[in-house]
């Protein structure tokens, strides 16, 4: 039981205040959100070589780096939610503790199985992680391009007013553009720098 129910069950309702407000609940978790995103894209480049790793440590008698790894993939996937990979990793761990090889070609099998059902299911979020950074590496240099051509003040800016269109949250920074508001324009893209 969570630390936060006991509390709810043994207090009275007046007494207990949540700590956020409603948006700035979901601030948190939205952030929560991205950095579990963040540590699942980790697990997944991280780890596509862990079990070659832990049989080939196996193989040659090192016993200690194969009981490493184990223990260290067994953490992360408790932390992003990966049940039975975080127990066969730990049941491995527990066969490699002091120096011993005291383990089965089963606890093998289970751990390339559920790891190897972890990173294919977890495939696609890094993907679109990868095509979001290429995204952004993309707007980046097209925000860069158009925010000299405002400080100059040269036309050439309403050029990009049909690519930004294309570009969600764009319209406002379309529309000035389009309405001639350089000055505008310039402090939307400042903005954005800002949020980065």
């Amino acid at each position: 039981m969570k630390l936060s129910e006991i509390i709810k069950k043994h207090l009275p309702p007046e007494k207990i205040r949540s700590g956020f407000k409603s948006d700035d609940r979901q601030d948190y978790l939205d952030a929560e959100k991205k950095l579990l995103e963040k540590h699942i894209v980790n697990f997944v480049k991280e780890n596509k070589k862990t079990f070659e790793k832990i049989t080939a440590s196996l193989a040659s008698g090192d016993v200690k780096t194969a009981h490493r790894t184990a223990h260290t993939l067994k953490s992360i996937a408790g932390y992003i939610g990966r049940k039975g990979l975080q127990e066969a990793a730990f049941s491995l761990e527990k066969s490699l503790q002091n120096g011993t090889a005291d383990y089965t070609t089963e606890q093998l099998y289970i751990l390339e199985k559920e790891l190897s059902f972890a990173l294919r299911e977890f495939e696609p979020l890094v993907i679109k992680s990868e095509i979001a950074q290429i995204v952004e590496e993309d707007l980046t240099d097209l925000f860069e391009e158009l925010k000299l051509l405002l400080k100059n003040g040269e036309f050439d800016a309403l050029n990009f007013v049909e690519k930004l269109r294309g570009i969600k949250d764009m319209d406002e920074l379309a529309d000035r553009i389009e309405d001639y508001d350089f000055t505008g324009a310039l402090e939307i893209l400042d903005s954005l720098d800002k949020t980065k």
